[in-house]
């Protein structure tokens, strides 16, 4: 099936038929993990498959178990956070009126369906990654882009997927059932079956609310089809996984320009990615503006010689602003202090990358506050899922794309330059362009 119609036709599932997933079936799906967007931070999260019936069950019990002890010592805080999750609250009439009566509907229904599948996949990560980044959290970005892959690969063989965290407020119990120790923490859960039913396309946002350009000239570029047809029609109509495989992160590109219209359908298509109870907390900012492009890139430099002088000064060893960082050749964190000038050296080159990018994509999110509980935790994994489905997009088309998160040690100054406002934070920035061979 050619990515456009898979993407277009994945549904998320919540009702499961009973039949099992044949083992190489299962394995084909997983196959696709080991092709994240980030080697780098491969090693830093697991995802681990549950077949075993009785551990299902009991992971469904413990949440039911959670939910009802909820209930049971309701506050008012629990009253206010509930709400301001901005969950829709239907059948008033049915299931009561009172927040707490809407809290169990919810709860029961939504975060225990898992129970129901064949398989349930447990992703896990390793906690001090993403708790040193204030709102950009790259971990949970990579998780939940490994689930839209899982998803795709899944839907192209007729079995449908839903990513979930409602579950995880019984994640230590699930922990202790998989025997996940620290410093391993479950941060999403992805059941897998075949669907008892397909279910209609939800209705997405315009185009038109969640693109912003940012004002320059008219792209006058010849289309892709001109200028590498042979990769472009080889991806067209290749399995998911192929495509997956071509995909990589490339940081030099060509001096060609890459026209509106190619960036408006990638995004269109964009749209279309999972995300927590189809609120599309996401929006997309394109440019091609050299000026614009080399003030992000002056101001990543300004903050990467800020953060190794405190460094070489003793005054900072290990800055949070490096969980940001995010490419294979990057120095390991834990050596910045020992060799300051090679982080210089690595973020100096990466600003002169993104600097002449022919086109550049800001994502951003709804800003989660420093220490967001899981309840939110769905909303940055749907930034992934949106991400990985640019990219991805942008290989058919025969464009390649790095994921960068690097130049947002100045994030306060990037959000400056593109105009973004509260509530809403750049939270992942995705150069395009034609590769230099």
């Amino acid at each position: 099936m050619a990515f456009e119609e898979l993407v277009k036709q994945r549904r998320s599932i919540r009702k499961f038929k009973p039949d099992s997933i044949p083992a190489e079936t299962l394995n084909e799906i997983l196959e696709v993990t080991a092709y994240p967007a980030h080697k780098r931070l491969s090693e830093k999260y697991r995802v681990v498959p549950v077949t075993n019936r009785d551990i299902i069950e009991k992971m469904r019990t413990a949440c039911i178990e959670t939910i009802e002890n909820r209930a049971v010592k309701w506050t008012s805080e629990d009253e206010t956070n509930w709400a301001s999750l901005g969950i829709p609250f239907p059948k008033r009439d049915r299931i009561g009126a009172s927040v707490k009566d809407h809290y169990l509907y919810f709860s029961k229904r939504f975060d225990t369906f898992f129970g129901d599948a064949p398989v349930v996949l447990v992703l896990a990560t390793q906690a001090p990654l993403w708790k040193e980044a204030p709102h950009v959290w790259p971990i949970l970005q990579l998780v939940g882009a490994v689930m839209q892959s899982v998803q795709l690969a899944a839907a192209e063989r007729g079995i449908g997927s839903c990513s979930m965290t409602g579950p995880l407020h019984s994640r230590q119990v699930h922990a202790r059932l998989l025997q996940l120790e620290s410093p391993w923490e479950i941060v999403a859960i992805l059941p897998l079956g075949y669907p008892e039913r397909m279910p209609s396309a939800r209705p997405r946002k315009p185009l038109s609310e969640v693109l912003r350009w940012i004002p320059h000239q008219p792209s006058s570029a010849k289309s892709m089809a001109e200028v590498t047809p042979q990769k472009t029609n080889s991806l067209r109509q290749a399995c998911f996984l192929e495509v997956l495989k071509s995909r990589r992160n490339v940081y030099n590109f060509l001096p060609f320009p890459v026209p509106h219209e190619e960036i408006e359908q990638i995004i269109d298509l964009v749209r279309l990615s999972p995300n927590a109870l189809n609120q599309q907390k996401w929006r997309f900012l394109a440019l091609s503006d050299r000026e614009m492009l080399g003030k992000i890139s002056e101001a990543m430099i300004a903050k990467a010689s800020q953060v190794t002088d405190r460094a070489r000064a003793g005054t900072q060893a290990l800055p949070k602003e490096m969980a940001f960082l995010d490419t294979p050749d990057a120095p390991e964190a834990e050596n910045l202090a020992e060799n300051p000038q090679a982080w210089l050296h690595f973020l100096t080159e990466r600003a002169q990358c993104l600097s002449k990018a022919p086109a550049l994509v800001a994502v951003c999110n709804e800003a989660l506050p420093f220490g967001s509980t899981y309840d939110q935790w769905n909303d940055i994994e749907s930034i992934g899922c949106a991400v990985e489905t640019l990219m991805l997009e942008a290989a058919v088309r025969g464009y390649s794309s790095a994921w960068m998160t690097s130049p947002l040690i100045a994030w306060q100054e990037v959000d400056r330059i593109l105009g973004v406002q509260d509530p809403w934070r750049t939270v992942s920035l995705v150069p395009l362009g034609v590769e230099i061979s």
